[in-house]
């Protein structure tokens, strides 16, 4: 996988509740993803961020973003077949480049995944939920974690990054490309473009 030169896109047409997205959550280019605690529903982040039912909402959930590894992160409020045809060619980015394997899918959801919301039960219902989903639609590399919102209720923004590791802290990635769009208007064409030039950012 090549070295990535910093690239930023947002495609037209961009919904005044994605700005809103991007006001209080921004992803930048050179920053550091946002740090937001997630449980794992599937997929590699199993090993690091299952549900704990005897420390859940007790301690301090794992941050995904966090981690030194490359990584593409997908933000998301929806579970759309939209997105899961979105998710499914990320999945296959993976698959040809398995630097890429600690990339992952962050569900916001409105009760949240570590405090004042879900009790362990009905959270581990949630994730189960999802990990069916992720089943159903054969997802092989991309985990799935949920976390707590992290903008206001309505919004349809999905925001994709990929992050490598930051050449001024090796514990840490930066965000070299990203961009933002609506959930509810995730057709083939803006699918397509946005693979494209994710692909293009990772290289052959």
């Amino acid at each position: 996988m090549k070295t990535y030169l910093p690239v930023t896109l947002t495609l037209l047409g961009l919904s005044a509740s994605a700005l809103g997205y991007a006001r209080q959550r921004p992803i930048q280019i050179g920053k550091h993803l946002p740090t937001i605690s997630a449980t794992a529903a599937s997929g590699r982040w199993l090993e690091r961020a299952a549900l704990n039912p005897a420390t859940y909402g007790r301690v301090r959930g794992v941050s995904p973003a966090s981690t030194a590894e490359a990584k593409i992160v997908v933000y998301t409020p929806t579970l759309s077949e939209d997105f899961f045809t979105l998710a499914r060619e990320v999945d296959q980015l993976i698959e040809k480049h398995p630097t890429l394997e600690w990339s992952f899918v962050q569900v916001s959801d409105p009760k949240g995944a570590q405090y004042g919301g879900y009790t362990a039960e009905e959270l581990k219902t949630r994730l189960d939920e999802i990990n069916a989903l992720v089943k159903k639609h054969k997802l092989k590399h991309l985990s799935f974690l949920v976390s707590a919102p992290p903008a206001r209720a309505g919004d349809t923004t999905v925001t994709l990054a990929l992050a490598q590791r930051d050449t001024t802290n090796s514990k840490r990635t930066v965000v070299v490309w990203t961009m933002q769009m609506d959930g509810t208007k995730l057709d083939k064409a803006t699918i397509k473009k946005l693979i494209s030039e994710l692909s293009v950012t990772i290289g052959k």
